[in-house]
């Protein structure tokens, strides 16, 4: 799948109600996966206007996943998205971000191999790792 290469800047936008994808509508879901050539992996999984980032290091890695620090919804709110395999999984909305902003995120993936750190990542492999800087 390709994503639009001109990308505008956006700051992060908090998150409301008023801007959740309905849970009903799933034909608005995509899963995109952006491979590195050292064999790490950013994914995006969108629904609508929201998307959430994962990054692995490598296959099978439980890695990284994306955190929206300006989220001011219901703590225990999710979002469902739709898996290229027809699987219906849900995260909890606080990883959502503006879809701008996951394409943004892939577009850097795309160009410096590596994981944007304007993200603000989760380390899930609990490892004590992080993403690495420039």
């Amino acid at each position: 799948m390709s994503v639009c290469a001109k990308i505008a800047r956006r700051r992060r936008q908090p998150l409301n109600s008023s801007v959740m994808p309905s849970m009903e509508d799933l034909s608005a879901c995509r899963e995109i996966w952006v491979e590195a050539p050292n064999g790490s992996s950013l994914c995006a999984l969108i629904n609508g206007n929201l998307g959430l980032l994962m990054f692995v290091r490598a296959p099978g890695d439980s890695g990284f996943s994306s955190r929206n620090p300006a989220y001011d919804g219901a703590p225990n709110a999710t979002i469902s998205y739709v898996l290229s395999n027809g699987q219906v999984d849900s995260y909890p909305a606080s990883w959502a971000l503006p879809v701008a902003t996951v394409e943004q995120a892939l577009f850097f993936f795309r160009r410096h191999a590596r994981p944007p750190t304007y993200i603000t990542w989760h380390n899930d492999a609990n490892d004590g790792s992080s993403i690495p800087r420039a």
